[in-house]
């Protein structure tokens, strides 16, 4: 199964079953195949709605009510432009002749204002019942509430032909269908759905045939609405008693293919939803101007196939205009000065490069700390989500944290230590903390924390700086008892592994030899040791007949080297993603025996043409390589940097550059130029790519090239 596959896609998927649904695309062809396709394998498209934003929201609402009320102002503006948008239509089609306050009213908060737009006030509805019935009752009452519920709307949808000839129960659903023409609603309708996607995602449901009860379930539900429909039951067909074990079945299946998220087609879903009834009447409208209805509109099967091409691709339009304005935005604002571009397409291509040398059933865990390596960690963390990586590691509790309040899902590992009183935060947002011992482990039990701590074990094979070591078993076994602890993983760390040095070689290898005897022993003595890792960057490289669970991919994620030293036993293709730039300020004239600069380090040995540009140590462009012949580039030439490095500009020499005013760019890295590497720049730094990548500033903005 492709692992790039994500929750999103099946969103995108199934929004073809909601334009299915409202053209019915094989009704000319074969009524009973119309019927199971739009009212029976359509009906999975809603609750898969329902189910994703439980899983995503709820979860956060609970713990910040803030976030539901700016969820629901998000939906409810969204839902306030497709009534505007569908008013002209309305009019038009005389739906406000001769209709009662009431009726509006009822349209507006429960019906929609169009046949589609139920979903929106059902969605605000349900989440608000959900969210304060589990408050208020807790998630099992709340369960049994949520079914209590579906029951009454069932059995005013595919049921109701059971419930109209009973007499107390036809008097109270003739009541509820004053107040809404359906129960396929947000009461009765969208709180289970929602619930069932908040409990999978709390409780990491991961059944392994999932798949095939998926398939049963529904196939007993294409059985039990074959039925109604054979008999007449149904008032609507939205709710069938299998759709919820199905849609259980069928959501744990896809969540556990994948549970990141994608943006993008997210949107584009939406908007398909919001539009295709716009598309159906224009294409019948236009149909009509120019007689071509039989060909199109008469033949439904025709029809269904324009609507869904041509709202597709209006979708993935305005999608992409919205892009390239946030993005021009974005880049006015943020290039003014000094700033980082990252090079999206390239950070793909290192992944695609790096998973040739894995292992295939080994993942990655992209390393993200140090704001990745000065890259930017959301934006790199966002591309990496979109790609299909959902595992990330950073170094402290801040950086997670930071990742989540972003929106980045997935698991997210602490590598270092976090202070005790500050524990519950690692709840709070659902990440993993390290182990770093035996004494951190105990002092854990003392804790008065809300739940288990998921946690990473670390083991000390031979770098000596946190874990516990391998051979102490008896202290290793009393952490894997800890009853405070829910331990997902076990891991070590390689610290010679990019060398080519055979001392250095023989010491990784019996690192390797130590971890893995560790986990073994583990094992033997009936520990859980969850997901196993050891390798980095290099480690991954050199040492990849190695197979692990996961391995921890840092700096050559970014296209560079931790200096030009660094031993890769498999060459890989990797393109370097950062570039640096900055802009010109100032362009002048100076004389011979002219200086510049503090210090008057600099003493021209000739008339020169110098430039200021907006850029300096507290940028991260380091000090020391004052006076050092470093190279920039400005308009396709290289000049140097010319003397002391100030903090917050520095001076090059331009006076071989014929063409060049303030304002102009001045690439001080540049990933598509081997002179301007970060490799380089370290180099002349006395540095590794990694410090200095790292200590670029916070004030330079990142954004995508």
């Amino acid at each position: 199964m492709n692992k790039k596959i994500n929750i999103d896609v099946a969103r995108f998927v199934v929004s073809f079953l909601v334009i299915a649904i409202h053209i019915s695309p094989f009704i000319n062809i074969n009524q009973e195949f119309n019927f199971f396709f739009t009212r029976i394998l359509g009906r999975i498209a809603v609750p898969l709605f329902f189910m994703i934003t439980g899983y995503f929201v709820i979860d956060g609402c609970l713990k910040d009510k803030n976030k539901l009320k700016k969820y629901t102002i998000k939906i409810l503006k969204i839902y306030l432009f497709c009534i505007i948008l569908y008013l002209p239509i309305n009019i038009y089609m005389g739906k406000f002749n001769n209709i009662s306050i009431f009726s509006i009213i009822k349209d507006i908060l429960i019906n929609g204002t169009l046949y589609h737009l139920w979903y929106f006030p059902a969605l605000i509805l349900g989440i608000w019942i959900t969210y304060y019935f589990i408050k208020k009752l807790g998630n099992r009452k709340t369960f049994i509430t949520v079914i209590v519920l579906y029951i009454i709307g069932l059995l005013g949808d595919s049921y109701y032909g059971l419930t109209r000839n009973v007499c107390v129960l036809s008097y109270i659903y003739d009541f509820i269908f004053k107040i809404s023409d359906y129960t396929r609603n947000g009461l009765f309708y969208a709180p289970i759905f929602l619930y069932l996607g908040y409990f999978i995602k709390i409780k990491r449901v991961n059944n392994k045939k999932s798949f095939l009860y998926s398939v049963l379930f529904f196939i007993g539900m294409t059985i039990e609405a074959t039925i109604l429909h054979k008999f007449n039951l149904q008032k609507h067909d939205s709710m069938y008693i299998l759709l919820i074990p199905t849609m259980y079945v069928l959501f744990d299946y896809l969540i556990n293919i994948s549970n990141t998220q994608n943006l993008k087609l997210r949107n584009v879903s939406t908007i398909i939803y919001i539009f295709h009834p716009l598309f159906i009447v224009g294409i019948r409208f236009i149909s009509g101007i120019c007689k071509v209805e039989k060909y199109i509109v008469d033949n439904n099967f025709i029809f269904y196939l324009v609507v869904a091409v041509v709202t597709t691709i209006f979708a993935f339009l305005i999608e992409k205009i919205k892009e390239v304005i946030k993005m021009n935005k974005e880049n006015s604002l943020l290039t003014d000065r000094a700033w980082v571009e990252v090079n999206l397409e390239n950070l793909e291509h290192n992944i695609n490069e790096i998973k040739k040398v894995i292992q295939p059933k080994t993942k990655i865990m992209a390393v993200v700390k140090a704001n990745a390596y000065g890259h930017g960690s959301i934006l790199i963390a966002e591309k990496l989500s979109e790609i299909g990586i959902n595992d990330f590691a950073v170094a402290t509790l801040d950086e997670a944290i930071e990742l989540r309040k972003h929106n980045i899902k997935g698991n997210i590992l602490i590598l270092g230590y976090t202070n005790f009183e500050d524990l519950k935060y690692v709840i709070q947002y659902d990440l993993i903390q390290t182990i770093v011992d035996y004494n951190y482990s105990e002092k854990i039990k003392e804790l008065k924390l809300s739940q288990k701590l998921n946690c990473h074990i670390k083991i000390n094979t031979g770098m000596n700086r946190i874990g516990e070591r391998y051979d102490n078993m008896d202290r290793l076994i009393k952490i894997y008892e800890n009853p405070r602890l829910n331990i997902l993983g076990t891991f070590s760390h390689l610290c010679v592994a990019d060398s080519d040095k055979k001392e250095d070689i023989e010491f990784t290898e019996k690192q390797i030899e130590n971890f893995n005897k560790c986990i073994k022993q583990l094992k033997e003595n009936g520990q859980d040791v969850g997901k196993v890792h050891l390798q980095s960057s290099y480690g991954a490289i050199n040492y990849n007949t190695e197979t692990y669970d996961y391995v921890r991919i840092g700096i050559i994620m970014y296209g560079v080297n931790s200096d030009n030293t660094a031993y890769q036993k498999n060459k890989l293709d990797l393109k370097p993603v950062l570039s640096l730039k900055a802009r010109v300020t100032s362009v002048k004239e100076i004389n011979k025996d002219d200086s510049v600069s503090y210090g008057r380090t600099y003493i021209a040995d000739s008339n020169r043409k110098i430039a200021s540009i907006s850029i300096g140590y507290a940028d991260g462009f380091p000090r020391c390589l004052s006076n050092k012949n470093m190279l920039v580039k400005v308009n396709g030439n290289y000049s140097k940097v010319i003397g002391r490095i100030c903090m917050d500009q520095c001076v090059i020499d331009v006076t071989d550059v014929k063409e060049i005013k303030t304002g102009d760019v001045v690439y001080i890295i540049d990933c598509d130029d081997i002179n301007l590497s970060s490799e380089k720049f370290a180099m002349n730094a006395d540095t590794i790519t990694n410090e200095f990548l790292s200590r670029l500033g916070n004030r330079l903005p990142r954004i995508r090239s």
